[in-house]
Protein backbone atom coordinates (compact mmCIF):
# COMPACT_ATOMS: atom_id res chain seq x y z
CA UNK A 1 0.00 0.00 0.00
CA UNK A 2 1.60 3.15 -0.92
CA UNK A 3 0.28 6.90 -1.43
CA UNK A 4 1.06 7.87 -4.84
CA UNK A 5 0.59 11.74 -3.87
CA UNK A 6 3.71 11.57 -2.66
CA UNK A 7 5.21 10.46 -5.84
CA UNK A 8 3.05 13.37 -7.84
CA UNK A 9 4.61 16.41 -4.88
CA UNK A 10 8.11 15.01 -5.32
CA UNK A 11 7.44 15.80 -9.02
CA UNK A 12 6.20 18.58 -9.09
CA UNK A 13 8.59 19.86 -6.86
CA UNK A 14 11.75 19.14 -8.95
CA UNK A 15 10.12 20.53 -12.39
CA UNK A 16 9.40 23.98 -9.69
CA UNK A 17 12.49 24.53 -7.78
CA UNK A 18 14.48 25.25 -10.81
CA UNK A 19 12.24 28.47 -11.28
CA UNK A 20 13.18 29.74 -8.17
CA UNK A 21 16.51 31.15 -8.38
CA UNK A 22 17.56 31.39 -4.82
CA UNK A 23 15.80 28.42 -3.61
CA UNK A 24 17.99 25.81 -0.82
CA UNK A 25 18.01 22.69 -2.86
CA UNK A 26 19.50 20.59 -0.18
CA UNK A 27 18.39 17.17 0.96
CA UNK A 28 16.33 19.01 4.46
CA UNK A 29 14.50 21.83 2.81
CA UNK A 30 13.45 19.57 0.02
CA UNK A 31 11.74 17.22 2.72
CA UNK A 32 10.65 20.26 4.81
CA UNK A 33 8.99 21.45 1.14
CA UNK A 34 7.53 18.16 0.24
CA UNK A 35 6.03 17.36 4.19
CA UNK A 36 4.58 20.54 4.44
CA UNK A 37 2.88 19.81 1.59
CA UNK A 38 1.47 16.47 1.92
CA UNK A 39 0.39 17.23 5.25
CA UNK A 40 -2.53 19.69 3.40
CA UNK A 41 -2.95 17.09 0.79
CA UNK A 42 -5.33 14.53 0.82
CA UNK A 43 -3.64 11.23 0.23
CA UNK A 44 -4.33 8.42 -2.13
CA UNK A 45 -3.56 5.14 -1.19
CA UNK A 46 -3.52 2.17 -3.80
CA UNK A 47 -2.54 -1.36 -3.46
CA UNK A 48 -2.18 -2.76 -7.28
CA UNK A 49 0.11 -1.89 -9.40
CA UNK A 50 -2.80 -1.38 -11.75
CA UNK A 51 -4.53 0.85 -8.83
CA UNK A 52 -1.56 2.90 -9.17
CA UNK A 53 -1.09 3.53 -12.76
CA UNK A 54 -4.54 4.49 -12.82
CA UNK A 55 -4.37 6.98 -10.39
CA UNK A 56 -0.84 8.47 -11.67
CA UNK A 57 -3.01 9.04 -15.02
CA UNK A 58 -5.47 10.93 -12.85
CA UNK A 59 -3.44 13.09 -11.28
CA UNK A 60 -1.09 13.93 -14.34
CA UNK A 61 -4.43 16.19 -15.75
CA UNK A 62 -4.46 19.48 -14.81
CA UNK A 63 -7.21 18.87 -12.79
CA UNK A 64 -5.71 16.34 -10.60
CA UNK A 65 -2.68 17.90 -10.04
Amino acid sequence: MRNVVEDVVARQYSELVTSVPHACRCDVCREDVLVFALNRLHPHYVATVKGEVLSQLEMTADQGR
